[in-house]
């Protein structure tokens, strides 16, 4: 698998596990100063969840679907272990179901799962049943019905700077079909520096209604450059990723809490809930994608 290929997955998995420390401390904050006393965690209500992150692509086989579960404000961690071993769920039961027949899941180690002789197709709809110690976590996910088709990456026309000079910044157009996202991951060496996805958060995904007036869709990519730099300077691979809608909804709903005026507050605020497409006694993402790589 492509080394950029979860990285959008594991920003958002990361980033999580820090607000939710910032809020758990926040919570603590309010308690002590705005009421003048201290709140014991002991008296906060605290609900288990399983906790989901699976990313199914098309051509490949089903694996690396992470299960973990909430802890309470007040946990400890005074094992001398990795805190990994006490989220991580090393006996979910479970299945995928796909086109009639359900794929057992079989943990491979560190909380991750694969469905057993599952390999992932396009156009096809996925449910997630899961199951630990009386919970259950499931989701549905349909794989776009085809791959993304790419036009073309390369340095184009951004816009302009403050001063009036021009912004350039690589773009990647494609061909949109019917109810797809799009996102786009990249590793590039050469020239003065390295480019990769991961550092950078312009433009993140698109949807097919988001077509130029040209009919593509415009997918910026990377940083923004006074000079265009030169594309032989540079060579790597890009990882153009087609969606279902619901990863729109997600994705869009989470980075607006991240980056919204008052992220700052770990409450939140109603409107702006994670559109997490795992259900029933879990939260989290469970989504099926197509992929194009396109090698400069």
């Amino acid at each position: 698998m492509n080394n950029y290929s979860t990285s959008i997955i594991d920003r958002i998995s990361n980033s999580m596990n820090r607000i939710a420390l910032f809020a758990i401390a926040a919570i603590l904050a309010v308690g002590a100063t705005a009421c003048e006393e201290e709140i014991s965690p002991d008296g906060l209500p605290y609900v288990e969840r399983m906790v989901v992150r699976g990313v199914l692509t098309a051509g490949q086989p089903a694996e690396g679907i992470r299960f973990t579960r909430t802890l309470p404000v007040n946990y400890v961690h005074n094992d001398s272990g990795s805190i990994h071993s006490v989220v991580e769920l090393a006996d979910v039961q479970g299945y995928i179901e796909a086109e009639g027949t359900k794929y057992p899941l079989t943990h491979s180690g560190r909380g991750e799962y694969q469905a057993t002789g599952l390999v992932v197709k396009s156009g096809v709809r996925y449910t997630l049943n899961a199951t630990w110690r009386g919970k259950t976590a499931t989701a549905t996910t349909v794989a776009p019905a085809q791959q993304p088709t790419v036009d073309t990456i390369a340095w184009n026309i951004a816009g302009t700077y403050d001063d009036g000079s021009t912004m350039y910044a690589l773009e990647a157009l494609i061909q949109p079909m019917p109810g797809a996202v799009y996102s786009i991951e990249y590793g590039l060496t050469g020239g003065t520096r390295e480019m990769r996805s991961y550092t950078n958060y312009p433009d993140p995904i698109r949807r097919s209604t988001d077509a130029n007036h040209d009919n593509k869709v415009h997918l910026k990519v990377g940083n923004y450059y006074s000079v265009k730099p030169s594309g032989e300077n540079y060579h790597g691979s890009f990882m153009v990723y087609a969606w279902e809608q619901g990863y729109y909804n997600f994705f869009n709903s989470y980075y607006n809490n991240m980056f919204a005026e008052d992220s700052d507050n770990p409450f939140g605020s109603q409107d702006r809930a994670i559109a997490w497409n795992v259900s029933g006694d879990g939260i989290g993402t469970f989504f099926a994608r197509t992929v194009t790589e396109v090698q400069w």
